[in-house]
Parts: structure tokens; C-alpha cells; sequence
């Protein structure tokens, strides 16, 4: 299901559905079918990842002796969220 990119080691979604994995590249980004959408390339290897900040909309990254913050367009998805 997943592109050779990456090995799916850790996920979180997104609102616009699409799927983040770290892996040994960097990080993988999915469509909901599970094709490579984009990269976002790292030299070292990426442990875990989450969404996080008021607005949900930093991508907090573990990457070696590193925590990387990235500001992203889209917000991640909270299970506290309100589904109905």
C-alpha cells in the first residue's frame, strides 16, 4: 500500500486526510490510498512525529539529538476533535 520511500513507523493524519510517516529519509506524506503524496527530506533519521501548538498546525519532529518544528498550510487531527 505504502511507497518504497519510506516504512511507515509512525503516523498521524491530517484535516486533509493525508498521512505523515517518519521514517529513514524523512518524512513520508499519503494520500488516503496510501500513495506517496510528497517528502519533506531530513539528513538524519526521523524517530516520531505529532502535530501540535494552539492551532495544531506545527509538526513537531524527533530526529536524532533534535526536535524540529515545522509550520505547515494544514492542521492536524486531535481525537479530542468534535466528529458529529
Amino acid at each position: 500500500m505504502y511507497s518504497k520511500f519510506i516504512i511507515p513507523v509512525f503516523i498521524h493524519w491530517s484535516i486533509l486526510t493525508l498521512n505523515f510517516s517518519t521514517g529513514p529519509e524523512g518524512i513520508g506524506v499519503f494520500n488516503p490510498e496510501g500513495i506517496l503524496f510528497g517528502k519533506i527530506k531530513f539528513p538524519l533519521k526521523t524517530a516520531n512525529l505529532a502535530f501540535g501548538g494552539e492551532d495544531r498546525r506545527s509538526l513537531f519532529i524527533t530526529c536524532s539529538s533534535y526536535l524540529i518544528r515545522l509550520r505547515l498550510k494544514t492542521h492536524g487531527i486531535s481525537p479530542l476533535d468534535d466528529r458529529g
